[in-house]
């Protein structure tokens, strides 16, 4: 049971929609409408499980969201929001918590409630640290916290067993907990635009790792141990100032797509050849 309703302002969007059919709904989508804040009638909705407001204007998240006691998706991105309220802590059914692209500047190290979480967007916020309670979400697959003012990770992240995505881009981090590299899981990692001379060199330990995103890092080199990555198909790693390549990245034989533009490369290593699958090679403003 789906509902939606598009392009009418909050006014127009009168409570007495609110009958028994409208009740009964699982699936309500407010978006892209001009919304201040969350309509008193979706607290009536007490079988709504994905509730979404994206593209509003929407400053805060009202204390009667607890009433919706089924609720396992909340998508409220590009609204005025400045913070989480502690009541959303409480909310221990959710699996998906996405919030992209407002103004939140703290998360509660109370997060470690939503014990059901599989799926966090907090990215394009003006977050400055994520609680280490973090980690504690055993059951989280995807964490988006890129666009942000972060400046470093829990060194316990490897806790988070189950985590597949990473997207932890164009923050202010200088450097990555070797124990990142612990997470079996981990398929995708996004680095680019933080402020990283070097990688760890236990890299190669993320053996599922399918798409690497490390531009404009400002790294100097590659660990050896990339060349373990027998699963990664992407890599980009643009404008840094990386000179050489390891000389055994020619392993790497289901990568699809290279990117290595605007760096200061002198040589390519005869392993080169090792790529099988190799279908883009971007190699453009370097030293070769």
């Amino acid at each position: 049971n789906v509902c939606f309703f598009k392009q009418k302002t909050a006014y127009e969007i009168h409570e007495r929609l609110v009958g028994s059919e409208m009740c009964i709904r699982d699936r309500f989508d407010l978006s892209n409408n001009k919304l201040l804040k969350i309509p008193n009638f979706c607290f009536e909705m007490k079988k709504l499980k994905i509730l979404k407001l994206s593209n509003n204007l929407i400053k805060y998240i009202d204390n009667k969201i607890i009433e919706l006691n089924k609720l396992e998706k909340l998508i409220i991105n590009k609204n005025k929001i400045l913070k989480l309220p502690d009541i959303i802590y409480k909310k221990k059914e959710l699996i998906e918590l996405r919030m992209r692209d407002n103004f939140i500047k703290v998360v509660s190290p109370l997060i470690e409630k939503l014990e059901k979480l599989e799926f966090l967007d907090l990215g394009k916020n003006m977050l400055r640290k994520i609680p280490s309670s973090i980690v504690k979400l055993n059951n989280l697959e995807v964490i988006k916290i890129d666009m942000n003012r972060i400046n470093y990770i829990p060194r316990n992240i490897n806790m988070i067993t189950n985590l597949k995505v990473l997207d932890i881009s164009k923050n202010n981090i200088s450097k990555l907990p070797p124990e990142i590299c612990k997470i079996k899981t981990l398929n995708f990692l996004a680095l680019s635009y933080n402020n990283m001379r070097i990688l760890p060199d236990n890299l190669g330990d993320l053996i599922n790792l399918e798409i690497l995103l490390i531009t404009s890092m400002n790294l100097v080199k590659l660990p050896k141990s990339i060349c373990y990555l027998k699963k990664l198909r992407v890599i980009e790693m643009n404008r840094n100032n990386i000179v050489e390549l390891p000389k055994n990245i020619g392993n790497l034989n289901k990568l699809e797509r290279f990117e290595l533009d605007g760096n200061n490369i002198i040589n390519l290593p005869n392993s080169i050849n090792g790529f099988k699958s190799l279908i883009e090679l971007y190699i453009s403003n370097n030293n070769l």
